[in-house]
């Protein structure tokens, strides 16, 4: 486990609502002072080909510097197409619901920590984020780029 904290400075959005917006829009506008998380463990490396000029390239997922978190391949993604995906930390889930739980096909810690960033309370919000050891670096990287400091670290075995 991992305790997170916001670095943040400014002052929390407003908290009034109109009826028209959704139900994510008015989660997204507020702040929080908890956000917990369990990110998905096992990075995957996507093979990609351009349909554009037929070009096929190998690309691991850069969820901290890419918008739709599946390059970090900053060319034209409208163009790109995903062959073929491989997780080089244990196999493939043969289930199409758990997959997206363990594996990395819509971001990683990165991620996680930019979401979480963006919606903390100023000054005194937590994030809280159950990560793989394997990925130790990457939380570290994560977040400091989101602008969190790590607080407290928790391993746990088992």
């Amino acid at each position: 486990l991992v305790s997170l904290s916001s670095t943040n400075n400014t002052e929390g959005s407003s908290s009034s609502t109109s009826s028209s917006r959704s139900s994510m829009e008015s989660v997204a506008s507020e702040r929080y002072d908890l956000i917990t998380g369990t990110p998905p463990y096992f990075r995957v490396d996507f093979t990609s080909s351009n349909q554009s000029s037929n070009n096929t390239k190998k690309s691991k997922v850069e969820t901290n510097s890419s918008s739709n978190g599946k390059s970090g391949n900053n060319n034209n993604k409208e163009d790109e197409v995903i062959t073929s995906a491989v997780i080089q930390q244990g196999g493939m889930p043969t289930s199409m619901q758990s997959a997206p739980a363990r594996c990395e096909f819509r971001g990683g810690i990165e991620a996680y920590c930019l979401a979480a960033s963006a919606m903390l309370s100023p000054f005194h919000g937590k994030f809280v984020v159950c990560e793989n050891w394997l990925n130790d670096d990457r939380v570290w990287k994560g977040a400091e780029e989101a602008g969190l400091v790590i607080e407290c670290v928790w391993p746990v075995m088992g």
